[in-house]
This record gives structure tokens, C-alpha cells and sequence, in this order.
């Protein structure tokens, strides 16, 4: 029998703490992975989405679809390896990956106020490409090099791991 043992896990699977203790509440250790049906897969989304792993708390819409994104994955992965011959996991599918109320247009006079008020040219440079253009924090920052840079044009590149397309972005420096 083909056991769920820690051993044949991926690690991104094991590191993800919270994810492993309930899968492991719902779907028992001992259970043969080939056993596992979209029915089970269904029941487990049910039951991560309503669990409260504080009182009156539960997991945020964004937790949520990084959790059933993980675990389609762990079994794509078996599906790879021709352990299993189907993911039940494939047509799970949380409500979004994104709060839309932490989606918030961040006015110029309060990202002024905030440059202005910038212990620092570090911090003063971090909210003027945030606000002004557009980059991620610190996802885009982290990778913006001086080579992307044409001061000559007053263009920069970002090579977008995020997005639709995942590919890179041109912003205009004013």
C-alpha cells in the first residue's frame, strides 16, 4: 500500500505547516493515496474553507488558494511519477487568489506625504517606484538590476514573475 508517509512528500508540502496538520486532520495518514477521490478532494476544501483555526477566524481567501494550489500539485506531481492515474484535486479551485479589499489606489498627496516624511533615500526611492511605477514590493525590487535602467530613454525594464503573462514590463520614468 502506497501510504502518505512524510518521506514521499515534496518539501514545499511538508514546510507548509498549518496545510499538512489538516490535511493529515481530514484525510488519515495510513490512507493509500490511490484511494483518494474527487469526492474526498471536495470534502477537504469544504473543510478547509470553513475551518476555524481561532475562534470566529478563519483561513483568508488568499491562505485558501494557496493551500488547494499546493496540494493539486503534491498530486500532480504523484500523477507525474504514475503513482496515481488522476489528480482529484485538478478541478478544485478556491474563490481567488487576492483580497479585493486590500486592493487600494494609493492617492499622490498621500504618497507624497509618506516621501516627504522618509527617514531615508532607501525609503524615499521605494515608495516613488511603488506609487509612480507601479513596481511590486519587494517582489519587482528585488529584481530590478541597474542594467534594466536606460537613463537615455527615461525607460526601466521589470521582469515580472507575477502577472497574467509573466513577462516583462517597460515603465517610463518621469
Amino acid at each position: 500500500k502506497m501510504g502518505l508517509r512524510m518521506g514521499s512528500m515534496p518539501k514545499r508540502l511538508i514546510n507548509e505547516n498549518s496545510l499538512l496538520k489538516h490535511f493529515f486532520r481530514f484525510i488519515p495518514p495510513s490512507t493509500d493515496i490511490r484511494d483518494i477521490t474527487v469526492l474526498d478532494a471536495k470534502n477537504w476544501y469544504d473543510s478547509i474553507s470553513n475551518y476555524e483555526f481561532k475562534p470566529n477566524k478563519k483561513y483568508s481567501v488568499c491562505t485558501l488558494g494557496k493551500y488547494v494550489k499546493v496540494i493539486r500539485q503534491f498530486f500532480e506531481e504523484f500523477k507525474d511519477m504514475e503513482i496515481i492515474s488522476r489528480n482529484p484535486f485538478r478541478k478544485i479551485r478556491s474563490a481567488g487568489n487576492s483580497d479585493p479589499s486590500r486592493k487600494v489606489y494609493v492617492a499622490k498627496e498621500v504618497a507624497q506625504y509618506f516621501f516627504e516624511n522618509c527617514p531615508d533615500y532607501q525609503s524615499k526611492m521605494l515608495i516613488a517606484v511603488a506609487r509612480f511605477g507601479g513596481l511590486r514590493i519587494p517582489s519587482d525590487i528585488i529584481m530590478l538590476k541597474f542594467e534594466d535602467i536606460d537613463f537615455e530613454k527615461g525607460l526601466f525594464v521589470i521582469h515580472g514573475l507575477k502577472g497574467k503573462t509573466n513577462g516583462d514590463r517597460v515603465v517610463e520614468m518621469e
